[in-house]
């Protein structure tokens, strides 16, 4: 993780500072950015890197960006290429803003990521991709949320199919032969999946 302290007085002036890129300067390192493509070119022991972004979203608080980076043998023969995932997640503090970023291969604990990104990148962190997925699957089952909608509850739970009665807090009366009628609370993580409504409870 690199945390950065940001100039910026709002959200927004973070999003765009961030989106430039840093110039740093140290020892053994130094970086370039071409704030017009958004290129960025790290000199070290003599390799050198050049980092292009392809896209970027904001997603909360969170930026997440998709770079192209190459790498080239002090005899600037190209070496390897690659794709990574990187998240940069900006903080409010009390005299302004700070950024923390994060690659995937730092196993992030921000789950938000685009499901394109994970295409597009070769896979570095397996588990970190599937919290990624489940994130995405648990916004999908919440988007359709709806009072009278049918849900399929996980295993290990006492009531395998419930319909939504209340939305906040979420709620649901049985509608199989397990206390039917009965009303329990929903905990959304433990919903597996919204019936389509033409679809029977076997």
């Amino acid at each position: 993780m690199l945390l950065r302290p940001l100039q910026a007085k709002s959200l927004q002036q973070a999003i765009n500072e961030v989106s430039r890129q840093f110039q740093s300067r140290c020892k053994q390192e130094h970086e370039i950015t071409d704030l017009k493509t958004e290129t960025k070119v790290t000199v070290s022991k003599g390799w050198l890197m050049t980092w292009k972004c392809r896209s970027k979203v904001m997603r909360g608080n969170i930026l997440w960006s998709l770079w192209d980076v190459s790498v080239y043998t002090r005899s600037r023969t190209l070496f390897a290429t690659t794709r990574t995932i990187r998240c940069d997640v900006l903080d409010k503090l009390d005299e302004g803003w700070q950024s923390r970023r994060y690659y995937e291969a730092h196993d992030p604990m921000y789950h938000s990521c685009p499901l394109s990104f994970l295409n597009e990148a070769p896979l570095v962190k397996a588990q970190w991709r599937e919290y990624v997925l489940e994130y995405h699957r648990v916004q999908a089952i919440h988007r359709n949320l709806k009072l009278g909608c049918r849900v399929q509850m996980k295993a290990g739970l006492e009531v395998e199919f419930l319909e939504v009665t209340r939305l906040n807090p979420l709620c649901g009366r049985s509608i199989t032969d397990f206390q039917p009628g009965q009303e329990f609370k929903i905990p959304k993580d433990r919903i597996l999946r919204v019936l389509a409504e033409e679809e029977q409870i076997r």
